[in-house]
């Protein structure tokens, strides 16, 4: 039932008075992120029962437009992505190639022009021309050496660094679904922020009370039915404020958003089971 891409994304029930997030220990930071009012947001993924706990963001994070009417969850998954992408092309923390790529050098030597001179036989003339050309020939040779060293030295530099990038760019790539997912936690505290619940409607018949879920940082609203034995519903709509409601999310198939999947509310350490009942409208209103 879990897949890569149906996660789950938990909204916990506690107060943050700011957070950071810390993604790798290669420094990944958010800078951004509106004061967030969730203690912990848990990821589970296909394949892997690890649950990762976000940590905490700071004020500073998504600029928030106004959320009137458009589908926030999709906004959510807008949000995390846009940041998911700026974590994969930031600026590489590998040193670029410092040493310049060589060039072939050329014999600036000023030889001297050998003339034959009056008194000179042919045979001790050509003698010197020929040492000259050697000469030449020898400074040449050495020119080219010292040139194959350094283009050497340049290639092996070179590989390192490619070697070094796509190792890093590897590394990006294996945490990727992992930041997202976080990134997309990070986006639902920073929109939604800490779950509440109001209005409390009592079906004694039905043992159920009908109720609305919102939230305390922009208008979401949420029609939901909670399970209540009809003993304790009295004090259980009595302390409506003290409430905490825990809420699910999946992220769909087509990865791009996300919906409500489970939830329950918290009283007095006992949990109640919740529903949404409208479950494809997810849209603030």
């Amino acid at each position: 039932m879990k897949t890569v891409k149906n996660m789950l994304l938990i909204m916990g029930v506690g107060v943050l008075s700011s957070c950071s997030h810390d993604l790798d220990r290669n420094n990944v930071r958010s800078n951004s992120g509106i004061s967030s009012a969730i203690t912990s947001s848990n990821i589970t993924q296909s394949n892997n029962t690890r649950t990762n706990k976000t940590s905490k963001t700071n004020k500073n994070a998504i600029k928030l437009t106004p959320l009137l009417r458009f589908d926030v969850s999709k906004y959510i998954i807008e949000i995390a992505k846009e940041k998911t992408d700026d974590w994969m092309n930031r600026k590489s923390s590998i040193p670029a190639v410092s040493m310049s790529q060589p060039t072939k050098k050329q014999d600036t030597t000023d030889y001297p022009k050998i003339i034959k001179d009056e008194f000179e036989t042919t045979a001790n003339f050509k003698n010197k021309v020929s040492d000259q050309v050697q000469l030449k020939k020898e400074k040449m040779q050495f020119l080219e050496l010292e040139y194959q060293k350094e283009l050497k030295q340049y290639k092996k530099i070179v590989k390192e660094y490619e070697l070094n990038t796509q190792e890093e760019k590897n590394q990006r790539l294996a945490r990727k679904k992992t930041v997202y997912t976080d990134y997309v936690i990070e986006s639902i505290e920073s929109i939604l922020g800490v779950p509440a619940v109001k209005d409390l409607t009592y079906n004694a018949d039905l043992s159920v009370f009908s109720a609305t879920l919102y939230s305390k940082l922009s208008n979401f609203r949420k029609d939901i039915l909670i399970n209540v034995p009809i003993e304790i519903a009295p004090e259980f709509k009595e302390n409506a404020a003290y409430l905490l409601p825990d809420v699910e999310f999946q992220i769909n198939t087509n990865d791009d958003s996300v919906f409500i999947f489970k939830m329950s509310v918290v009283f007095r350490g006992n949990v109640y089971p919740a529903k949404v009942i409208n479950q494809k409208a997810f849209s603030l209103r």
